[in-house]
């Protein structure tokens, strides 16, 4: 006679249990060994059940915290089939044959998000589960170990496709690797949420993939979005209301477009701000009370860069903003939200992407990652701002340009190095970034040939004295000062921390040039 075949089946997640555990019973002669809640389900359904005690030999106990825990159910996960001495083993002590373990985790991630009491969170760390998994998981070679409800059909496929093996080898070490990986950001999800609580270091990052991408930087790259299994921020929370999948390099200018606005916000709370973003560098930046006239001062600053660009809206999108920019070729378009009558407007532009997603809140700690050769680099966000500035030169920065001075600072920030930007208040009241240069080897040219052309270009009506020229680090020489006083330029702000600041200072002064010194360099490699 052939033995039947076992399945132990130990669920939280009980979607779609029942008809998989019905087709593995009538269909494929499962024995169903199950614990208490997924037991009670699956007897209310009309399925044979072996309850689980009858295996480990012990009741439930503490409430649900001791059920499964035992040498019984613990040898018939990890004893190996092909082995002579233990299937010698397994047969004295009527250890079953269980082929098939069905079980995954208690929510602890779900809990965390929904509560802050601790208790809550502790009794929903998982000890079973994890160790049936890890177990089950081991014994690949003998065993099929499911974590996901999504992977209950391509299981009973395998049995379709070969009645008499079942799931063949690949198959099993696919299943396994899903649960290494689950019990990874399980664990961690532990250890960040409880050193948090603590106030522990926990920064330790868990990634869930939340999808694959079209392709990476280029089409013949690979690429996929995760996501921090932890942060409850950003783009984990993010709407995409419609338009054509996102990209890689789409969601690398999303951050960007996003971060710059909120930071406007944090800093300015009164006053709305537009920036337009083109390969990860904002092209266009303004700030007004009215977001209208910000997205017309943002949108005028390069007419060239704009076109298939990422902008980002500090408020909600309303019809009138719709309006305007149904006309244009825009790549995405994020805010904190989008009235129904924009939305239904801008739903004739089927590709465009529509994001609702909420500003990014201050201090929130963030860490970035990114990775070299052999390793990863991680750091915290770059989320300050000084405002303990000092103006060493004899012409002093007036109080008048406190605002558009910091409105400049933010804007340099978010450039890639080498930044220059050139910003200015026009005749409405508009921040407006006139130019910036950035990503160049030095910072002369990124004012030379980028951040001066596209101010003389764009804004020719706007007088150079009018203007601040914005530096993301310190001047080691005096070249910049020297190019920007020929251009009629006479207000400079910069970090300072060069040998040679006293030198460039008294060449300010020979100038009558203003120089303001923040202390505090914002690098954008």
């Amino acid at each position: 006679m052939l033995l039947k075949r076992k399945a132990l089946i130990s669920v939280t997640d009980k979607r779609g249990v029942v008809d998989f555990a019905r087709t593995l019973q009538q269909k494929y002669d499962f024995e169903i060994y199950s614990s208490s809640g997924t037991a009670s389900v699956l007897k209310e359904a009309g399925i044979q059940v072996t309850p689980v005690e009858s295996l480990t030999g012990n009741p439930e106990a503490f409430g649900g915290r001791m059920k499964t825990i035992s040498f019984q159910l613990g040898s018939a996960l990890l004893y190996r089939r092909s082995h002579l001495q233990d299937n010698q083993e397994a047969k004295k002590w009527n250890i079953p044959d269980i082929s098939l373990v069905v079980c995954n985790l208690y929510p602890f991630e779900e809990t965390v998000k929904k509560t802050d009491n601790l208790e809550e969170w502790i009794e929903n760390i998982d000890i079973g589960g994890p160790l049936i998994l890890r177990a089950a998981a081991k014994n690949y070679k003998y065993i099929t170990t499911l974590i996901d409800p999504q992977d209950y059909t391509p299981y009973l496929k395998q049995w379709e496709e070969s009645p008499h093996e079942g799931p063949g080898l690949e198959f099993r070490q696919q299943s396994a690797l899903k649960v290494w990986e689950r019990i990874m950001r399980y664990d961690t999800a532990i250890y960040r949420a409880l050193g948090h609580k603590w106030d522990l270091e926990g920064a330790t990052p868990s990634f869930e993939k939340v999808q694959d991408l079209r392709y990476g930087e280029n089409p013949h790259q690979e690429a996929a979005w995760y996501k921090d299994s932890f942060s409850h921020q950003g783009f984990s929370e993010a709407k995409v209301l419609q338009g054509k999948e996102l990209s890689y390099n789409n969601l690398l200018d999303c951050d960007v477009a996003i971060k710059l606005v909120s930071e406007m916000k944090w800093h300015f709370p009164n006053q709305e701000s537009v920036t337009v973003i083109k390969h990860g560098n904002p092209c266009g930046v303004a700030m007004n009370s009215s977001l209208v006239t910000a997205f017309h001062g943002a949108w005028e600053a390069d007419p060239v860069s704009r076109f298939g660009s990422v902008m980002a809206f500090s408020n909600s999108v309303n019809a009138e903003l719709a309006h305007l920019l149904v006309p244009h070729f825009i790549e995405i378009i994020l805010a904190p939200s989008f009235t129904q009558e924009a939305k239904d407007l801008l739903s004739q532009k089927k590709n465009l992407r529509l994001i609702e997603i909420p500003l990014k809140l201050k201090n929130q700690k963030e860490t970035t990652l990114r990775s070299f050769w052999g390793g990863y680099l991680v750091q915290n966000e770059d989320e300050e701002i000084s405002t303990d500035w000092v103006c060493p030169t004899q012409l002093q920065f007036q109080g008048s340009q406190k605002d558009l001075v910091l409105f400049g600072l933010i804007c340099t920030k978010y450039l890639k190095s080498n930044a220059i930007s050139l910003v200015a208040q026009n005749e409405k009241g508009v921040y407006q970034i006139l130019g910036g240069g950035s990503g160049q080897p030095n910072r002369v040219e990124s004012f030379v040939q980028l951040a001066y052309p596209r101010y003389k270009k764009n804004f020719p009506q706007v007088l150079p004295e009018k203007m601040i020229l914005i530096s993301d680090a310190f001047l080691p020489f005096s070249d910049l000062v020297e190019e920007a006083y020929e251009k009629g330029i006479r207000f400079i702000v910069q970090p300072g921390g060069s040998i040679k600041d006293q030198e460039i200072i008294d060449y300010c002064n020979k100038k009558n040039v203003s120089m303001l010194l923040t202390k505090k360099r914002h690098f954008r490699h």
